[in-house]
Parts: C-alpha cells; sequence; structure tokens
C-alpha cells in the first residue's frame, strides 16, 4: 500500500515541482521584460534629451548669425534639469558657415551622442527675390483631357472643370545651395467672369513646356515619353488653394506656397513645378509668361536667408 501511495504521489510532487519552476521561470521573465523596458524608456529618453540639445544649440548659433564665435565643447550649451534628463550640445568648430553639431542625452544611467553634419549658419536678414520670366525663360502651358495637342506657346493657360488644367514651373537654381526659404507668394492673372476656386498639386515627373508642334500634353510629358497615369503625375493632396473672387482681388489671385518651396529649394522634393485644376469654373484663363503684358505674368516672390558667406540673388 505505501508502495503504491508513494508511486501516485511521485507524478503529483513532479507536476508541482514543474508548476514552480515555470513559475519562477515566469516571474524571472516578468522581471526581465519589465527591467528592458525600463532600459529602453531609459534610452528613449536620453534620446529625446539629445534631441533638445541639438535644437536649443542650433537654435543659439542662428541667432548669433555669420562670423561669431560658436558653443564648443569646451563651453557647450547644456541643461542638467531638462525633466528628470539632461543635455550637452556643442559645434566642433567655432567659426564657420557650416558646421557640425554634437550633442549627448542623458537619463538614469542612459547616454545617447546625436551628431548634425552639414548645419549651415544664416545672416540675421533675408533677401528678397522675385522670378517673373518672359516667354522665353517661363515655363507653364495646359493640357486637354484626352487631347494630343501642346499650348505651351500660347499667352493664356486655359482652364475648365474636369477638361483643362494648368502646369506652372519656376526655374529654381539661382537659389544658392542650403537656403533657407521664409515665406513665398505666387500670383496668377486670371480672367473670369466667375468666382471659383484654383488647387495646386505637387508635380511628380519632369515635362517640358514644348512651343505648339512638341511637348506636354494629356498622355506624354515631352511629347513622346508617356506619363505614368494619363493626365500627368501627380501627387494626389493638394498643397495650396486660392479663391478667385475679381471683385476683390481685381482678377489676381495670391498664393501662400512657402511650405512647398522650402521642399524645392532645399532639394528634399525635385522641382517639377506644378498642376493647376480648377473648381466651379465652366470657364476661365491665367495670363502665361507669353503674354505681352510683363506686369501680368506669374509672378514668384521668394524671402529668403542665404548661407552665411554666400551672396544670393535678390531685387
Amino acid at each position: 500500500m505505501r508502495r503504491q501511495a508513494g508511486f501516485v504521489l511521485l507524478p503529483v510532487v513532479l507536476a508541482m515541482s514543474l508548476l514552480a519552476v515555470l513559475a519562477y521561470m515566469s516571474n524571472r521573465s516578468s522581471g526581465l521584460s519589465a527591467a528592458l523596458q525600463d532600459s529602453e524608456k531609459a534610452a528613449d529618453r536620453a534620446y529625446y534629451a539629445a534631441e533638445a540639445g541639438l535644437q536649443m544649440l542650433n537654435a543659439k548659433i542662428q541667432a548669433l548669425g555669420c562670423g561669431a564665435s560658436y558653443p564648443t565643447a569646451a563651453a557647450p550649451v547644456s541643461n542638467t534639469t531638462f525633466g528628470n534628463a539632461a543635455y550637452s550640445a556643442y559645434s566642433t568648430a567655432a567659426t564657420g558657415n557650416v558646421l557640425t553639431l554634437v550633442s549627448t542625452g542623458t537619463y538614469q544611467g542612459r547616454s545617447i551622442t546625436l551628431t548634425r553634419n552639414n548645419v549651415y549658419v544664416y545672416p540675421l536678414t533675408t533677401l528678397t527675390y522675385t522670378l517673373q520670366p518672359n516667354g522665353t525663360a517661363g515655363i507653364d502651358t495646359y493640357i486637354e483631357v484626352k487631347k494630343t495637342a501642346n499650348h505651351g506657346d500660347e499667352d493664356k493657360i486655359k482652364l475648365k472643370n474636369s477638361e483643362r488644367f494648368g502646369l506652372i514651373k519656376f526655374d529654381l537654381s539661382a537659389f544658392p545651395v542650403g537656403s533657407l526659404v521664409d515665406q513665398a507668394s505666387l500670383r496668377l492673372r486670371v480672367n473670369s467672369p466667375e468666382f471659383g476656386q484654383l488647387y495646386g498639386y505637387r508635380m511628380l515627373s519632369s515635362w517640358s513646356e514644348g512651343n505648339g508642334s512638341s511637348g506636354v500634353n494629356w498622355t506624354t510629358r515631352d511629347g513622346s515619353t508617356a506619363w505614368t497615369s494619363a493626365g500627368g503625375d501627380y501627387h494626389p493632396v493638394s498643397f495650396a488653394s486660392a479663391e478667385v473672387d475679381f471683385f476683390l482681388y481685381g482678377y489676381s489671385v495670391y498664393w501662400d506656397i512657402g511650405p512647398m518651396m522650402k521642399y524645392w529649394v532645399s532639394g528634399r522634393y525635385p522641382n517639377y513645378g506644378m498642376r493647376i485644376e480648377p473648381s466651379l469654373f465652366s470657364s476661365a484663363e491665367i495670363v502665361s509668361s507669353d503674354d505681352s503684358s510683363a506686369g501680368d505674368r506669374p509672378r514668384l516672390q521668394v524671402i529668403y536667408y542665404p548661407p552665411c558667406g554666400v551672396t544670393g540673388p535678390h531685387d
């Protein structure tokens, strides 16, 4: 009987031991997981502190402007009470127009160091540059649904709901590398007896204006190379819009395109210009760069900072 009871109890003891081992391992795993999560959180906080150090250092450098002495490792920009974290940031050179910035963030024993290369320094004042090209330098036209005709040499950009769409691009190559756009305004002279809305979309492919016999149309972007999608390759989200109200604006509309200009000038997006889509118009015209009236042609005004030590174009 005792021998039989021992055989009966043995599996129970083994099962209880196994449960105890599993419970221990589970608790240990939970403890390790919690410790790992705490470590990751500490690393994240250290990273955010280092990023804040870079931002504060750059703000201080830009406030000093060109030709100043910038904070170096000997006298860094630091904060030991950034929440419960801390950062220390400095420039690897005390002078110059293009700098390398280094920032170290710390939190609960974790340390993260970030480096930013090719950080431009800018003057304290802006430049204003206005582009209003003529028919030779201007790049603008329109395309018509399912038609292969090119309108690159016409003096009007003709628009019509769901049928005719404008294309316009400005040559931005005069802006020095590293230029920082502050503001940008596009003025278009619109002829229309109606109220309506114009929307701007960023083009995703290059295209050629053409001269009436060759160039962009509904199916191709240069007279021979097909668009990815008929009607032009463009981003589906409008980046700018303007209301046409000739009673208030005298047929001129002004678009704030500063954010997109920053991307174009910085090179984040290639400058393929914009598509202009009308809404509510049965018919409208924008004066093009080929028009004989120079003051009515499309005009782009840009307020920007050139990098220190660089001469940028200006009015």
